[in-house]
């Protein structure tokens, strides 16, 4: 029923074996990914890892009360997908102009979760979002990988809650 109806919160509850806030980013992630960028997309089941290579990289964190890194990652030139729909614009590599575009789309995405947050009386703090090329991300416990594939084009959406982690 949730696929014929669209409802990605009964898509979630089948696919996503999370709790608590990863559930709750999660569900705000594919809602905004329907809305802002496309609802022609799939994904694979989410798995944890503790390091991660990558070519791009766009992130955001939020600090506080519980710390939050998000972020896209790619091995190829995939996240322009994402900048083309989100800044209806026809971008063609990665540069300063797509992760812009990207690192908006998480803006957009932590606002509504830091507004969750706020109404269970949570205080977090939203930090400037940045942006890495060729790089390998590591974390000090397990963090989630959910792996998309958007028009064609394979994104992995990195989602760290309460985990130190470090880019190199």
């Amino acid at each position: 029923a949730g696929f014929k109806s669209g409802d990605v919160d009964k898509i979630i509850d089948i696919f996503v074996k999370t709790e608590g806030f990863s559930k709750i980013y999660l569900s705000l992630l594919l809602r905004n990914i329907v809305r802002h960028i496309t609802p022609e997309f799939s994904f694979s089941s989410p798995v944890t890892i503790r390091d991660y290579s990558f070519k791009h990289l766009s992130t955001q964190c939020i600090k506080g009360e519980h710390h939050i890194f998000a972020g896209f990652g790619c091995a190829d030139e995939s996240l322009t997908v994402i900048a083309n729909h989100f800044a209806k614009e026809n971008f063609t590599v990665v540069d300063e102009d797509t992760y812009d575009a990207v690192c908006e789309f998480i803006n957009c995405i932590n606002g509504l979760f830091a507004t969750r947050l706020s109404e269970d009386g949570i205080e977090i703090d939203m930090l400037p979002p940045l942006f890495y090329n060729s790089g390998k991300l590591t974390a000090s416990k397990d963090i989630i990988l959910l792996p998309l594939k958007i028009k064609g084009q394979c994104v992995d959406f990195i989602l760290a809650i309460d985990a130190d982690v470090n880019i190199d």
